[in-house]
């Protein structure tokens, strides 16, 4: 191996290493209560060399907010792509989207924070123009390959919280998170449309809206109030069961 290789290499490693430890933080402390010294200090290394990986604090946890969008990226196409009809593609996006909320809880809460408008995104939107919804996830696609042996194990029931990130800057990790999810709420409209054309699901249903209030709705179970939680578990209903029966309240709906 030349040793340019192995140097990136090298550099590859120590960056994994250094999101690792900010990750850590992150979920358990919360972004707020996180510096770059702490990340330093947790993966033994001097804030100046934090710096020649990262810009700022900001950077790094787009950089695990991008990693989580991967994550929930690879497993939607992989659900999606194994139903046939319009509600089989749908109950593999329920079914992935469930799959990360159990696995990932954390990067589910860092996307969300991220979507929290904490942070100005630039004025990007996902609104819906003539192509269908902005952000195509291109430049993921370039390297979808370089993903290949995650995409095995993700399909495989692996866990891969430890997946390498491109080395994007804030506005790139930005644009491309946004792409991401751009390109899954084009996967969730053409698995509605393709049920309305199959006549399986209601034909006056608008696309948009029904994604927006299944969006809505997942999101906020990532947020629910601690009297109302504390209400369902009184009444044994677990997380699980009342995300199932959310579910089928949506399927009487359409």
């Amino acid at each position: 191996m030349l040793k340019a290789e192995r140097m990136e290499r090298k550099k590859e490693k120590r960056r994994n290493e250094i999101l690792n430890a900010a990750g850590k933080l992150f979920f358990s402390r919360g972004y707020d209560d996180v510096s770059i010294d702490s990340i330093a200090q947790e993966v033994d290394l001097g804030r100046s060399t934090v710096y020649l990986y990262f810009e700022n604090k900001e950077e790094i946890f787009f950089a695990i907010v991008l990693r989580g969008s991967i994550i929930f990226n690879l497993l939607v196409k992989n659900g999606v792509d194994k139903g046939k009809t319009g509600p089989e593609k749908l109950m593999g996006f329920k079914e992935a989207y469930q799959k990360f909320a159990d696995d990932y809880p954390n990067y589910l809460q860092a996307i969300n924070y991220f979507l929290s408008g904490r942070f100005h995104l630039y004025d990007r939107k996902t609104a819906e123009n003539v192509e269908g919804f902005k952000g195509s996830g291109d430049d993921f696609k370039k390297d979808e390959i370089y993903y290949d042996d995650f995409k095995k194990d993700l399909e495989n029931g692996k866990i891969v919280s430890d997946l390498p990130v491109p080395w994007f800057s804030s506005v790139d990790c930005i644009n491309e998170i946004l792409d991401l999810r751009g390109e899954m709420l084009n996967i969730l409209r053409d698995s509605i449309k393709l049920a309305m054309a199959e006549g399986t699901i209601r034909s006056d249903l608008d696309p948009t809206e029904f994604i927006a209030l299944l969006m809505i709705i997942m999101n906020g179970m990532d947020n629910i109030p601690p009297d109302i939680r504390n209400m369902l578990e009184i009444n044994g209903i677990t997380t699980e069961k009342f995300l199932e029966d959310i579910w089928d309240f949506v399927a009487r709906m359409i």
